[in-house]
């Protein structure tokens, strides 16, 4: 493991967590303090900073994003940030380190949807465009996105329902956290 190799991940976009069996081998090699240093520098060097948090690895660019990147970012990020949205609705207290059951989180939903129809709304926004969605195909949406975010992990290779919350859902959660009207205020 070297550090163009971390930099190739991280450079797309993709937020690395500690926890994940599958970025494993490059959550050790940046936990190395003096290889963390030397990635920053580099990383600095070509305008990004490397950080290191919440157990969590991820670049960002130096400086202010411009309104095009700002737009870029927004899109690329909107579909992890709306269904984390619905896992919190559907799970408030879901924090990384725990875990999700596909079969429990359905339920779940069926409990919730009577007293609140925004869930359903959302749920099909994961899906527009697709015409007539099943509540199965819903759910299918959702976990894809989260697994394409790298904010789950399937448990086991033959546990096809249990999954693992990611520490990078945490980056996500202060995204929406910020954006949620704040309450204590509003009182």
């Amino acid at each position: 493991m070297d550090i163009a190799s971390v930099f190739e991940v991280l450079s797309q976009g993709k937020i690395i967590s500690s926890n994940s069996k599958k970025y494993s081998e490059y959550t050790r090699h940046l936990m190395d303090e003096e290889i963390f240093d030397e990635f920053y520098t580099a990383a600095s060097t070509l305008g990004y900073i490397l950080h290191g948090e919440g157990g969590y690895f991820y670049l960002s660019k130096k400086g202010q994003m411009n309104k095009d990147e700002m737009e870029a970012y927004i899109t690329k990020h909107k579909d992890a940030i709306l269904a984390i949205s619905i896992l919190r609705q559907l799970r408030p207290q879901i924090d990384r380190g725990s875990f999700i059951v596909y079969t429990d989180l359905i339920h779940e939903y069926k409990m919730q949807e009577k007293e609140d129809s925004s869930i359903s709304n959302r749920l099909n926004m994961l899906v527009s465009g697709k015409g007539n969605v099943d509540l199965k195909s819903a759910f299918d949406a959702l976990f894809d996105r989260l697994r394409k975010f790298d904010l789950i992990e399937r448990v086991g290779d033959y546990d096809q329902d249990k999954y693992k919350v990611l520490d990078a859902i945490d980056y996500y959660i202060k995204i929406i956290e910020l954006s949620e009207p704040n309450t204590k205020e509003s009182k």
